[in-house]
């Protein structure tokens, strides 16, 4: 047989953002607002030829049978996007994020996810009554915290529209004597109301700068919660459908340290930077689905109060 396959995949963006900066003796502040647009096309042509003769050189017109097909897809991805930083005398730091994302992955019912973030920080170091009693090889003491929202829509085009063949033949009086006709049947099942994975961080952290900011170190502290995550679930057989439906199926947290140590020297001619990380991680599913099932993928288990995909086996 002889495949010929022809594609072609196009993508645009449009990025338009605007920032406006203003300064009153102590106190600094900076916005921004942005729009951002991306669409992705994608085009598939085939046709496959069937029945060529022994040592025939494969030419699709040279074929017994052909058939062929084609298959296109569009992503529409548009997002609102808005900052605020204020600073007070280098001190005392806030800043607030807002973004509205939509796109065409989820129904327009669902298509719209809000997300927010705000932070802020504190300069111990700049402080004069902090400052007066600091030994001189600590040059700088900051404490930061925030809360933010992000969201995920990874899921394929067309995820939450059935599809139909409208062209299985149906035989009416039996397969030898009985007449074809045509019908429709469904081919996959969806979920229409998948929408926004979402993603809910909150940390509190402290960061230190030694020897005239030479020795760098760090400590977090940090909770991400997961709500309403995308992921397939194995369907069953009495439901009429094989395989499985990629749905919004569960929730998942994350808690841990995380910490830095970085060194350095740019005095001389030679110049380095040293730097480490560490830090530790408990994953925990803390719900799937309306019944907190199990899911069992292969060898992997997932179940609330345990990881994601733990080996599961017969000891």
């Amino acid at each position: 047989q002889l495949d010929i396959e022809l594609g072609n995949t196009t993508r645009t963006f449009f990025n338009n953002f605007l920032t406006y900066e203003k300064t009153i003796n102590k106190h600094k502040f900076d916005v921004l607002g942005g729009w951002i647009q991306e669409t992705n096309d994608f085009y598939k042509a085939w046709t496959r030829g069937i029945g060529y003769a022994t040592g025939e050189i494969s030419q699709i017109q040279n074929a017994t049978s052909i058939v062929g097909g084609e298959w296109k897809s569009r992503i529409t991805t548009i997002s609102y996007i808005s900052r605020l930083n204020y600073n007070y005398d280098d001190k005392y730091l806030i800043q607030g994020n807002f973004r509205q994302d939509k796109t065409s992955l989820f129904s327009p019912e669902n298509n719209t996810g809000n997300f927010y973030s705000f932070s802020g920080a504190w300069k111990l170091s700049n402080e004069k009554f902090i400052a007066a009693i600091l030994p001189s090889w600590i040059d700088m003491i900051k404490f930061r915290g925030g809360y933010g929202e992000l969201g995920n829509n990874a899921v394929g085009a067309y995820a939450y529209s059935p599809t139909v063949n409208a062209f299985v033949p149906y035989s009416w009086g039996g397969t030898s004597t009985g007449t074809s006709q045509s019908g429709t049947i469904v081919t996959d099942v969806k979920d229409q109301n998948i929408h926004w994975e979402k993603t809910a961080s909150t940390n509190i952290a402290a960061e230190f700068g030694l020897l005239n900011n030479k020795l760098q170190l760090s400590g977090e502290y940090f909770v991400r919660k997961s709500t309403d995550l995308l992921f397939s679930v194995p369907l069953p057989s009495t439901s009429g459908s094989s395989g499985s439906i990629m749905t919004n199926a569960g929730d998942v947290e994350n808690e841990g340290f995380e910490f830095t140590i970085g060194y350095t020297n740019n005095d001389h001619a030679f110049k380095y930077n040293i730097s480490a990380n560490g830090g530790t991680l408990k994953n925990k599913v803390t719900k799937i689905g309306n019944d907190n099932a199990p899911i069992t993928l292969g060898p992997s288990r997932t179940e609330v109060g345990r990881s994601i995909g733990e080996l599961y086996a017969w000891e």
